[in-house]
């Protein structure tokens, strides 16, 4: 579902991001607040008994949709979410006529956990660039 106020779930929303992204990654509690209330900001969710247990944040920008950050809970993961939220988020893209785009770090050897990041999104559809 795409959340339609996601700054009234916006603690549950940035609990879920810390636990899925190293501070590296992470905007601040503070930046990220104000991102997600910023016109273009759009989250897509999915829930388990009334929690928010995985999310889509993307960009509906004139020209393109940008999809920026892809989180589950640990105890989520591997359950078919996220293909679920971009799958309907590259069916919005195709709707408007708009390109898709996400951005991701390198693939490499030395962080297995890239390659199967890159798999994942190229079964998608998208291809590295």
């Amino acid at each position: 579902m795409k959340l339609e106020r996601p700054e009234q779930r916006f603690d549950e929303l940035y609990s879920i991001y810390e636990e899925s992204f190293p501070d590296s990654e992470r905007r601040t509690y503070e930046d990220q607040k104000k991102t997600v209330e910023r016109e273009g900001c759009c989250i897509r969710a999915i829930e388990e008994d009334g929690k928010i247990v995985t999310f889509l944040e993307y960009w509906d920008l004139e020209s393109c949709i940008f999809m920026e950050y892809l989180a589950s809970t640990k105890a989520w993961r591997n359950k078919g979410h996220g293909r679920q939220l971009l799958e309907a988020c590259l069916r919005e893209a195709k709707e408007k006529g708009k390109p898709a785009f996400l951005e991701i770090e390198p693939p490499t050897e030395e962080d297995p956990m890239t390659i199967r990041r890159a798999g994942f999104y190229r079964r998608l559809g998208f291809c590295l660039n």
